[in-house]
Parts: structure tokens; C-alpha cells; sequence
């Protein structure tokens, strides 16, 4: 067997491009999606926050609501805790409810006479709404007032 007829006629061209990105486009993506995201982030967790303390507000009615409704068949008299909103039969509340920003319950400050209270929100999420919310805020008073901007 002759070993030139085994060979090619001519030059062999490949004509082959590597498939995938470079390294430089790789790493344009990733700069391009961390821009992205530094901008999104920080406006969905302060929308998040905002819905927090939305539901704060919501929490503190429904118990000042509950208190309102104790006190009407108590002769005037609120709980001493607000466990006892639960605890009666039947109860004013099913549950009490927490603040969803810390899973901290509500903060219930009552008069020597108990016939004046406050509810406020232990939550932490007056933190991540700098200037627009008061640490401590919402609070219900036994007027039936709810503050929820910390202004009494």
C-alpha cells in the first residue's frame, strides 16, 4: 500500500467556529444583571415593608375593635391582657394576631381604672420605612382612634 494515497489532494480547511460565549460576554450579562437587580431589589423590599405595615394597621383595628366590643359587655371595663380576648366564651378573637414583619404580638397598655387603652405594633418593619413611619406605630386608643402615621 502506498502511504500518498492516503493522503488528502490539498490543504485540509476547517471551517469550525467554537460554540458558547466568550468570557467577555459572560461577564457583560452578569454586570448588565447585577445592575438590574441593584435597582429592583430595594424598591420590592420597601413595597414589601409597606404591605407589612398595611396589615399592621389591619391587626391593631381588628383588636382595638375586639377591646371596644369586651369592654361594651363588661360595663366600660377592658381586659387586663389580650390573651382574655381569646379566653372568654365565646371568644372576641379566634387568634391573636402578630405583627408580620417580626412575629412580635401587639404591645397593650391599659389604665389603672381600665377604662383606657393603647395597642401598638412591636414589628420592626418601621425600620425599613424610615420617615414614613414612628417605631411603636400604629397605635389604636380606646377613643377608637387609629394613628397609623405616630402623630396622637
Amino acid at each position: 500500500m502506498n502511504v500518498s494515497s492516503c493522503q488528502s489532494d490539498g490543504p485540509v480547511v476547517r471551517n469550525h467556529r467554537a460554540r458558547g460565549f466568550t468570557i467577555v460576554e459572560v461577564l457583560t450579562i452578569l454586570v448588565l444583571l447585577s445592575l438590574l437587580a441593584s435597582l429592583i431589589l430595594p424598591r420590592f423590599l420597601l413595597s414589601r415593608m409597606r404591605s407589612y405595615h398595611s396589615n399592621c394597621l389591619q391587626n391593631v383595628h381588628n383588636i382595638g375593635t375586639a377591646l371596644q366590643i369586651y369592654a361594651n359587655n363588661n360595663q366600660g371595663k377592658y381586659p387586663d391582657a389580650l390573651q382574655d380576648l381569646k379566653d372568654t366564651t365565646p371568644p372576641y378573637l379566634q387568634t391573636l394576631p402578630i405583627c408580620p414583619s417580626s412575629d412580635a404580638s401587639y404591645g397593650y397598655t391599659l389604665s389603672p381604672e381600665a377604662t383606657l387603652y393603647t395597642v401598638h405594633c412591636q414589628g420592626i418593619h418601621h425600620r425599613q420605612l424610615e420617615g414614613e413611619v414612628e417605631e411603636g406605630f400604629p397605635q389604636f386608643y380606646s377613643s377608637g382612634h387609629l394613628d397609623a402615621s405616630g402623630n396622637p
